[in-house]
C-alpha cells in the first residue's frame, strides 16, 4: 500500500495561485496573495515542509497518514448536528421489491433479504472472509475504513472532542438495532459460529420488532432524539443519562450493535423519503456509522452514514458485496424449532430530562425543516463522433460553473471530492474544478458574452481541449497525492507545531478558496448508489450529488430554504448549460 506523499512545496504554491485566480476579481488582492505565497516559499515554507515530511514518516510507520490525525479532529470537533453538517444519506440499490408479493408480507420478505445481505457483508468482514477491494485499475484499496463494519459509534463528549468507540471484533452472537417509529428493538443477527441467521429467522425478527416496538415506552420525541442534537447539546445530556445503570447498559448494546435498521412503510416519492431520512429527527442514531433505512411498501433503501470514519466509496463497496450475496428462499420456520427473540429497549428519564429533550428536539426539527432536495436530470452531450475522449466528470463541473456565471455573474469556490483509498489510510482529496481554462470555455458559451457569437468552431475546439487538459491535470494531481487543499492544511498544522504564524494562512483569499459555495461529489454510475443527500457545507451554499444515467446526467441538489440566493435561477441555468453544452459538442 503506497503512502500518502507530501507534495512539493513549489508545486502547491503554483497550483494554489492557479486555483484562486478565477475566484479573486480584485487584481490588488491577487497581487497581495501572490506576494504572500512567494514570502512563504522563501521563509517559513521550507521549515514547515520539513516538519510535515518528518511527521509523515512517523505516521506512515504507524499505519496512518500525515492527514489521519487532522482528518479525525476535523470531524470529531464538530459540535452542531451531524445530520445537518457532515453526515450523508445514500440511496442504495439493494434487491428487487417487485420480486416479492405485494403488501406487508412481501415487504417483510424484501426487508429480510436486504438485512440478511448486509449482515452477511458485516459478518464476513469480522470472520476475515470479505474479499479485498480494488480500484477499477486493480490497485489495492486500504481496508482501514472497513473497521466500522464491526459496529461501534462516535461518542459525543463534553470536553469539545468526541471519540470513536470501536465495535467488538468477534462475529459471534452479534445484535442489530431495529428502529420502528423511533422505538428501539434489539435483535440477534448471528449465531454461535459467527454466521448470519437465516433469511427466515431475520424475517421473523423483523416481524417481531414491528409487533413489539409499541410495547417500548415512547419517550417523546423518541429513542434517537439525543443523537440528533449535536455534540454541544447532546454530550452533557447523554453523560447525565448514562449515570443511570440501565441507560448505560442500553447504550453499550447500542454501541456494540453491528448496525441499525429503520423500518417504515415508505410509499412517499423517493426524493422525499431520502430528504426525510437524511435530515428529519427519528430516522437514525446520528452517531452510528450505519443506519440502514428500508421502506416496506416500495423497497426504498438508503443508509444514513455518519461520516467521521468512512467515505461514500466504502459504502458503495459494501452495497456491491451485498448485491453479490447468493439469493435464497425465505422458508417458513418450524414452530417447534424455536426462534430468536427481540427485546425492546428504552431510556429511563426523569421528567426534567424529558422536557429538555422535547425542547431541544423542537429546535432541531425547525432547523431540519429548512433543508430541501431537488432532482434535476439533463441530457448529456453527444460526443461519440469526436476523435478524443471527453470526461463526463469535467462536463458536469462545467455545467455547475455555467450555472454560477449565468445566475450570479461571479464565481465562488467549488469543491469536488476525489477518492484516495488506494493509499494507506486514504480519505479524499479536493479537486478544484474551476480552472482558468474552464472559465474561458464556459464564458464563451454564455448568452451575450463577448466571445459567444464571435468564437468559431476552431476556437471553441481549442477551448474544450485546454479545459479538458486542465481538468485531467487536477485529477492526476489528486490521485497521485499532489492535491493542494490537504497539503495546505498539513503545512498550517506543521507551522503550529513549530510555533510559527505565516501570514499566508491569514490571507482572506485562502478563506475564499475553502468556503465552498458548491460542494459536489459523485460515485460514478448508479449501479450501487443512486443518490446522495447531504447538507450544503457553507451558509448560502448548495450541495450537488451528480451521477451518470443512460443518456444523461442526474443531479440531486441540496439547499436550505431562504438561504441560497436565486436558487431557482441556478437550477434553471443548469438546464440551460446542458443545452449549451449539447450545442457546443454537436458543432465540433
Amino acid at each position: 500500500m503506497q503512502h500518502l506523499p507530501v507534495p512539493p512545496l513549489e508545486h502547491t504554491a503554483k497550483t494554489y495561485l492557479r486555483a484562486v485566480r478565477p475566484l479573486v476579481d480584485d487584481d490588488d488582492a491577487f497581487a497581495r496573495t501572490t506576494s504572500l505565497v512567494a514570502d512563504f516559499v522563501a521563509s517559513d515554507g521550507p521549515a514547515c515542509q520539513a516538519e510535515l515530511e518528518a511527521f509523515a514518516a512517523q505516521e506512515n510507520g504507524a499505519g496512518r497518514s500525515w492527514l489521519s490525525e487532522a482528518w479525525l479532529a476535523g470531524y470529531l470537533t464538530v459540535r452542531t448536528p451531524v445530520a445537518l453538517t457532515t453526515s450523508a444519506t445514500l440511496r442504495m440499490r439493494l434487491g428487487d421489491r417487485d420480486a416479492h408479493p405485494a403488501g406487508r408480507d412481501g415487504g417483510l420478505d424484501w426487508a429480510a433479504d436486504a438485512v440478511y445481505r448486509l449482515a452477511s457483508v458485516h459478518l464476513a468482514y469480522l470472520r476475515g472472509e470479505l474479499p479485498a477491494e480494488t480500484t477499477p485499475r486493480g490497485e489495492p484499496v486500504c481496508a482501514t475504513q472497513r473497521e466500522v463494519l464491526a459496529g461501534g459509534l462516535r461518542h459525543p463528549r463534553a470536553d469539545g472532542v468526541d471519540e470513536m468507540r470501536p465495535g467488538d471484533p468477534s462475529p459471534v452472537a452479534r445484535e442489530i438495532g431495529v428502529l420502528v417509529e423511533d422505538r428501539y428493538v434489539a435483535a440477534p443477527i448471528s449465531d454461535d459460529a459467527g454466521r448470519p441467521l437465516s433469511r427466515a429467522q431475520v424475517r421473523a425478527l423483523l416481524a417481531a420488532a414491528l409487533r413489539e416496538a409499541p410495547s417500548a415506552e415512547l419517550v417523546e420525541p423518541g429513542f434517537t432524539t439525543v443523537s440528533s442534537l449535536g455534540s454541544e447539546v447532546a454530550a452533557p445530556l447523554l453523560a447525565e443519562l448514562l449515570t443511570d445503570p440501565g441507560n448505560a447498559a442500553t447504550y453499550e448494546r447500542l454501541t456494540q450493535a453491528l448496525f441499525l435498521v429503520r423500518l417504515d412503510e415508505g410509499g412517499d416519492a423517493p426524493v422525499e423519503q431520502l430528504r426525510r431520512g437524511a435530515f428529519e429527527p427519528g430516522q437514525a442514531w446520528a452517531y452510528k456509522t450505519f443506519t440502514y433505512q428500508l421502506g416496506l411498501a416500495d423497497g426504498f433503501a438508503a443508509t444514513h452514514m455518519e461520516h467521521t470514519a468512512i467515505d461514500g466509496g466504502t459504502l458503495k463497496a459494501v452495497v456491491e458485496a451485498a448485491q453479490q450475496v447468493p439469493d435464497g428462499a425465505i422458508d417458513p420456520i418450524d414452530p417447534g424449532a424455536g426462534s430468536p427473540r427481540v427485546e425492546p429497549l428504552t431510556w429511563r428519564l426523569t421528567a426534567q430530562q424529558r422536557d429538555r429533550l422535547a425542547l431541544e428536539a423542537a429546535r432541531y426539527a425547525r432547523a431540519a425543516a429548512d433543508h430541501r432536495l431537488e432532482l434535476v436530470r439533463v441530457d448529456a452531450p453527444r460526443t461519440d463522433h469526436l476523435s478524443f475522449r471527453v470526461s463526463d466528470d469535467a462536463v458536469q463541473q462545467w455545467l455547475f460553473l455555467y450555472a454560477q456565471l449565468a445566475t450570479y455573474g461571479r464565481i465562488r469556490s467549488t469543491y469536488e471530492s476525489v477518492d484516495m483509498r488506494h493509499m494507506q489510510a486514504g480519505r479524499t482529496e479536493c479537486l478544484r474544478a474551476i480552472t482558468p481554462e474552464a472559465v474561458a470555455l464556459v464564458s464563451a458559451l454564455l448568452p451575450g458574452s463577448a466571445s459567444s457569437g464571435s468564437a468559431d468552431e476552431t476556437d471553441k475546439a481549442a477551448l474544450v481541449d485546454a479545459a479538458l487538459a486542465a481538468h485531467k491535470r487536477w485529477v492526476q494531481d489528486c490521485k497521485t497525492g499532489q492535491g493542494i487543499d490537504r497539503h495546505l492544511l498539513g503545512l498550517r498544522l506543521a507551522a503550529g507545531r513549530l510555533g510559527r504564524q505565516p501570514a499566508l494562512f491569514d490571507d482572506p483569499t485562502l478563506t475564499t478558496l475553502g468556503t465552498d459555495f458548491l460542494s459536489t461529489t459523485s460515485l460514478g454510475d448508479q449501479s450501487q448508489i443512486s443518490w446522495v443527500a447531504f447538507a450544503p457545507t457553507s451558509p448560502g451554499g448548495i450541495g450537488i450529488y451528480y451521477s451518470l444515467v443512460p443518456g444523461g446526467y442526474e443531479f440531486l441538489v441540496s439547499h436550505r430554504a431562504g438561504d441560497t440566493e436565486s436558487y431557482e435561477a441556478f437550477v434553471a441555468n443548469l438546464r440551460a448549460g446542458a443545452a449549451a453544452m449539447q450545442e457546443l459538442f454537436a458543432a465540433l
